[in-house]
């Protein structure tokens, strides 16, 4: 194979989890031929860049020093022959990636806290770091369920916290041959709840200091060492952490900014928001593509995971947004309805090759991300933020509400454009008012079903085809819904930001269940 690569032109992302091909594709006896082969599969797919997320929950992976604590998980113990031998796992990674043209970067996460279930798994206590240390943890002050996330999560507030965390990146600089350091600020807390905002200059000074070192260290091997933040998918959750991203970018203490949900990709992510912050500055901008829209997609077809066609939609929106291209985080979920390594990873050059505007089928989903979650309280993110976009019709009350959508298209190319609103404890007797950017969509232009195995999305996209396989029931939902279908004339949707209105002129008299319409889908035919 030839090199191919041009590292200026980073447009590719690729995360990898620390357990995921420890876990599920290395054999018991890692060899470097398994750590190179998997290097490979990336290099296939035309990743830009490889990050191989090397600490967690106290614990280093995939790389062993007697100054830190190694992972004790079993997955990660099947290194330890090939680690005695002399051959340091990340080493063989980063070799490789090199040699592929591949820029490869270490990825920390920062507070990840799966080390508190590591009973469960076999391991004792977990990270004697943590462990030892109960005064330096998030105090589950109030009984809420945001905390109940957070046991096992470090304060930063502490100086030590910090100066620990600073010390690992330390050696990983000075010890391999690096192209940089992400820090990934998943979704959990960092601060006692409420207190992020005012204490976000401790992690501005943690995060300078590392910057400190990579730049000494670019300073030695004559090249630069990058730093890149993955943080929540809104600048306000991120501030409400403790995490100043606004500063990072100004002050240039950051390279790009991925920002995410955990396991989830919203079709209407604020990506513009992060583009405003780094126009004029060398700060890229990588949103995540991840394995499904919402809970409640997580639950249905068996979990199966997000389509290329809504995958391309939302790549597109990312684009129109001012995205720099794109990271994949979390693609090992879908295992369950494909071989992962590396058939799977196939999909994933289309999204590389993807250009915005090309033709083809794209499917625009939008549901409630986190509508069912618990955790953090329902529908909640680690932050507190409510993830859950509806309109809420009254039968003995409010009547109309508005549902806002980002749909990134040059209409006037569009050979066909569909629109599905799925609306709950609806029936064939409600009838709707429907506006979209405020017109008035005719009653010759609506269809509504209250079968959803009459829907399909083939059926929606070609009206000559008379084929519906249908989807499979919703456990999560209602039991009663409709689908209204909107065959839309183009010309009234626009390019970026649009608006539905609903307005229910006509009710079911024997029917008492207010109406909830919190899915909505755009299918657009270039």
């Amino acid at each position: 194979m030839q090199n191919k690569k041009n590292l200026s032109n980073r447009r590719f992302i690729y995360i990898s989890d620390p357990s995921s091909i420890a876990r599920l594709v290395l054999p018991e006896n890692v060899g470097e031929k398994h750590l190179r082969d998997w290097v490979d599969d990336l290099y296939e797919v035309e990743v830009d860049t490889f990050i191989q997320e090397v600490y967690t929950q106290g614990w280093t992976t995939y790389w062993k020093t007697p100054l830190f604590e190694y992972d004790a998980r079993p997955q990660h113990r099947r290194f330890l022959p090939l680690i005695e031998s002399g051959v340091q796992p990340l080493d063989v990674l980063i070799d490789q990636s090199h040699k592929r043209g591949m820029e490869f970067l270490a990825g920390m996460r920062v507070n990840d806290n799966h080390g508190h279930v590591s009973v469960s798994q076999g391991v004792g206590s977990g990270s004697s770091f943590i462990s030892s240390h109960p005064e330096w943890l998030l105090n589950e002050t109030r009984k809420d369920p945001y905390y109940q996330m957070d046991r096992g999560s470090l304060d930063f507030t502490f100086g030590e916290v910090r100066e620990y965390v600073v010390s690992v990146a330390a050696e990983i600089i000075k010890n391999f041959d690096i192209d940089g350091i992400e820090l990934c600020f998943r979704d959990r807390g960092y601060f006692p709840y409420g207190t992020g905002n005012d204490r976000k200059h401790f992690m501005t000074d943690m995060l300078e200091n590392i910057k400190t070192l990579l730049d000494a260290r670019s300073n030695i091997i004559g090249r630069n060492l990058i730093l890149g933040v993955r943080v929540s998918e809104t600048i306000d959750e991120c501030l409400t952490m403790g995490l100043d991203v606004p500063t990072w970018i100004s002050k240039g203490i950051i390279d790009y900014v991925s920002p995410q949900e955990s396991m989830h990709s919203s079709t209407n992510q604020p990506v513009r928001q992060f583009a405003d912050l780094i126009e004029g500055t060398n700060c890229g901008l990588y949103p995540a593509i991840q394995p499904w829209t919402s809970i409640r997609m997580r639950r249905r077809n068996g979990g199966s995971h997000i389509s290329l066609e809504q995958q391309y939609a939302i790549l597109n929106n990312y684009y129109g947004e001012g995205a720099d291209g794109f990271s994949v985080y979390n693609h090992f979920v879908p295992i369950k309805t494909a071989p992962f390594y590396p058939m799977q990873l196939q999909e994933l050059l289309k999204l590389k090759e993807f250009k915005p505007g090309q033709k083809g089928f794209r499917r625009y989903t939008f549901d409630p991300m986190l509508h069912g979650q618990v955790g953090y309280g329902e529908s909640k993110s680690a932050t507190g933020a409510v993830k859950n976009n509806h309109i809420l019709i009254k039968r003995n009350g409010e009547k109309s509400g508005t549902y806002d959508f980002k749909v990134y298209e040059q209409f006037e190319c569009v050979k066909k454009v569909a629109m599905w609103i799925r609306a709950f404890d609806m029936t064939v007797n409600d009838h709707f008012k429907i506006k979209i950017n405020g017109n008035l969509i005719s009653d010759d232009c609506i269809k509504i079903i209250d079968d959803e195995n009459l829907i399909d999305v083939k059926f929606i996209v070609d009206p000559d085809s008379k084929k519906a396989t249908g989807l499979p029931p919703v456990p999560d939902l209602p039991e009663k819904f409709c689908t209204l279908i909107i065959d839309a004339e183009k010309s009234i949707f626009k390019n970026g930001d649009n608006v539905l209105a609903l307005e229910l002129v006509k009710k079911d008299l024997g029917v008492d269940g207010d109406i909830l319409v919190d899915e909505i889908e755009v299918f657009v035919v270039i």
